[in-house]
């Protein structure tokens, strides 16, 4: 099991306590050992102790030595308070705007942040926390399990312990994903560095508009998302500024499977007739080419699964106008006797010494209207 597994199976180990008073266990087991350990710089207990609670949980799991390294705490610190346990972090570069599972989220403003969580899952919109000197009851505070969204307002940033293991790359990061093409698109030059921080040399440079596919990201100490090219490291993402982003298409793209359209100026179109050689296609309301029968309006439409739209013939026994709307309601269906086989509609028309499409097939029928085989 790895430290920060380690670690979230200490915080489980811990919700549902509570205590009166806020007087806890926590900081009555680091005020016993005030003198050997040297973790705070006076006593606690009786005060604020969700930070005296994520920092007991990095003592128990690793011991106080490992702790005070991971958490970059100097000896009778005053690391109770949520701003100076934050500013521990800050001074050596790991605080920053991106939630990674074993993490510290610190809720409130600056210049006093009031509370702080342990991240033990994100996803893409969410974290998911435990939190200690939360309120559990009347006069009651104890640890407990959070959820938040990722844009919830209170959140003010992140703090990264140090762990000593390597955290693996991820494939998908502030909305970029591994083998994903994406578009140049900052007004001015953008830097290839080396490496995915500004402090690496600077290789080259892309300009507006260039296409790269990324096959790698990186999140540095600032919450800035590096994206790796063939050619290097360039920042994607700065303080929110979309340097690298989704490329602009134009006329028809395929995407997992689905077909769409972009017009001129690169914007996908939505609900939007759209000839090509000769025929006519539909883009919903997602943006997505209609195939099968669609509503349009009042109107019923049959496109194939290619896409463009049926008109002059029969499918599934309804026949669409040559504007491929679907106006006539008598149904038609086979029917066949000892002489062959016709095609009718229940107002009794059938065709006859004509060559007529029913449901994507071309048939020929003979002066008397039975089909020519």
């Amino acid at each position: 099991m790895g430290q920060i597994e380690r670690l979230i199976e200490t915080h489980k180990g811990q919700v549902g306590y509570s205590c009166e008073n806020k007087r806890n266990k926590y900081a009555e087991e680091i005020d016993a050992h005030m003198d050997d350990w040297e973790w705070y710089n006076t006593r606690k207990n009786g005060g604020d102790w969700c930070t005296i609670y994520f920092d007991w949980c990095f003592i128990k799991t690793f011991g106080v030595e490992k702790a005070r390294k991971m958490l970059n705490r100097p000896k009778h610190s005053c690391g109770a308070g949520v701003s100076y346990s934050r500013n521990y972090l800050k001074s050596i570069g790991r605080v920053g705007s991106i939630p990674k599972v074993g993490c510290a989220v610190y809720f409130g403003q600056l210049p006093l942040p009031r509370h702080i969580g342990f991240v033990y899952k994100v996803t893409e919109k969410m974290i998911y926390t435990y939190e200690g000197n939360c309120t559990v009851g009347k006069g009651l505070t104890g640890v407990k399990a959070g959820q938040y969204s990722r844009s919830n307002s209170d959140i003010l940033d992140y703090g990264y312990p140090v762990y000593d293991e390597v955290e693996p790359d991820p494939t998908e990061l502030d909305g970029y994903k591994v083998n994903n093409t994406y578009e140049v698109v900052c007004t001015d030059l953008l830097n290839i560095r080396s490496g995915a921080g500004s402090s690496f040399a600077k290789i080259a440079e892309l300009t507006k508009g260039e296409k790269i596919v990324c096959i790698g990201l990186h999140a540095d100490s600032e919450g800035n998302t590096w994206v790796q090219h063939d050619r290097g490291w360039s920042c994607g993402d700065y303080k929110g500024e979309r340097y690298i982003d989704e490329p602009k298409y134009f006329g028809w793209i395929k995407k997992d499977g689905k077909w769409y359209f972009y017009d001129d100026s690169g914007k996908m179109t939505t609900n939007h007739w759209e000839m090509y050689k000769g025929d006519y296609y539909y883009m919903g309301p997602d943006g997505v080419m209609c195939t099968e029968w669609t509503q349009i309006g009042p109107d019923q439409y049959y496109f194939y699964p290619d896409g463009h739209m049926a008109r002059g013939e029969w499918i599934d026994g309804l026949y669409l106008d040559m504007d491929g709307v679907q106006r006539y309601g008598n149904r038609g269906e086979w029917h066949s006797n000892s002489k062959g086989s016709w095609f009718e509609d229940a107002s009794g028309y059938y065709p006859r010494d004509r060559e007529v499409r029913i449901d994507m097939a071309d048939y020929y029928f003979n002066k008397k209207g039975y089909l020519v085989d």
